[in-house]
């Protein structure tokens, strides 16, 4: 198994973004491998939308308040296991 190394350490407005594209386009230049981020719901959905969309192919590794919730969350419609 492969080491971790912090790539980038990225922050923005939780829930105000609409547009992915930027931190994508930062991600896809530093060529990492793996994106471990604390993003989640609509924010996690337009993360990934654009990342395929760019085709950035790259492993995603949400860690989400949820994961310590009660109640597991819900996936959004229309989505499958």
């Amino acid at each position: 198994m492969g080491q971790l190394e912090r790539a980038n350490d990225q922050a923005y407005p939780i829930g105000e973004v609409k547009d992915f594209s930027p931190y994508v386009a930062k991600i896809k230049v530093s060529g990492v491998d793996s994106i471990i981020t604390g993003s989640w719901r609509s924010d996690l959905v337009l993360l990934v939308k654009v990342a395929r969309d760019t085709e950035l192919n790259v492993n995603f590794s949400p860690t989400t308040p949820c994961a310590r919730a009660r109640s597991r969350p819900r996936a959004p419609a229309g989505w499958t296991r």
